[in-house]
């Protein structure tokens, strides 16, 4: 729940980022930021897109429920944002939801989410800040008056300080999840990454790295190098609560990861391993 409010603070605080600087005559900032809380959520609907096409089999195995949001483009994912927080605070329950073949759609999509929000709004906001103060600090006298002229109300202020200090919350911790994940996963971070682009198409290692996902079904038999590096991250999730890899082959190498995971995990109630 703390990380689907925060999402959603960091995206109101560059809203109002962008009225502020609209209000105070730096049209061009309000613009950029515009474009950039827009260009954002674009990109994931865009790689969401693919995804479900991808997984579906076709549009009568994909549940209306996903057509509605892909159809209103990115205004559909910030709509889905929204109903992540009500879900986090438990106010409604998309785990009541058939997905159909999308049943791990949205615990790859909270992973996703949060990476696609660092690099595609937390950075560029951030680099808006830097041209913002120094815009600001060219027009202010003395320089050390950047935040403080007659054009910023405390409120602008505030607004400022709270954007600044998301997005930079927001990408610090991406990077450090990403590579966190990627060095457990012992592959190069290039080849982690690209799994979180994929929003599950292939191995989910993110979300079960960040513990977004309750349930989990390996529906296929995979590479040796693969089955490796997801028993190595499900040696680090504290979050599912059901696990099913029967007849995968796994070695014991990878028995001892498992039981890492279940000596770890209070939460896991069904394991099938046979």
């Amino acid at each position: 729940a703390r990380e689907q409010l925060l999402h959603l603070a960091q995206t109101t605080a560059d809203f109002a980022l962008v009225e502020g600087c609209y209000r105070t005559g730096h049209v061009w900032c309000a613009l950029v930021g515009a474009t950039v809380v827009l260009l954002q959520h674009s990109i994931t609907w865009a790689f969401s897109y693919v995804y479900v096409q991808t997984m579906a089999g076709g549009s009568a195995r994909r549940p209306r429920f996903v057509d509605s949001i892909l159809a209103f483009g990115p205004f559909g994912v910030f709509g889905f944002d929204q109903l992540l927080v009500l879900d986090a605070l438990r106010l409604v329950c998309l785990d009541e939801v058939d997905f159909f073949d999308l049943a791990d759609l949205v615990p790859t999509y909270r992973a996703s989410r949060a990476v696609f929000a660092a690099f595609f709004q937390a950075a560029p906001v951030l680099v808006l800040h830097a041209a913002l103060a120094r815009a600001r600090a060219r027009a202010a006298s003395p320089p050390a008056l950047v935040f403080a002229t007659p054009a910023m109300s405390t409120w602008d202020g505030a607004v400022v300080a709270a954007s600044l200090t998301l997005a930079a919350r927001s990408l610090v911790l991406a990077v450090a999840r990403l590579r966190g994940g990627a060095l457990l996963a012992r592959i190069p971070l290039v080849a982690y990454m690209s799994t979180v682009l994929d929003i599950g198409a292939g191995l989910p290692l993110h979300a079960l790295y960040t513990h977004t996902m309750s349930a989990y079904t390996l529906g296929w038999d995979p590479e040796p190098d693969e089955l490796a590096q997801l028993c190595a991250v499900l040696s680090h999730n504290r979050s599912l609560v059901a696990l099913d890899m029967s007849d995968r082959g796994l070695g014991d190498e990878h028995a001892m990861q498992l039981a890492r995971m279940v000596r770890g995990n209070r939460l896991l109630r069904l394991l099938w391993l046979g």
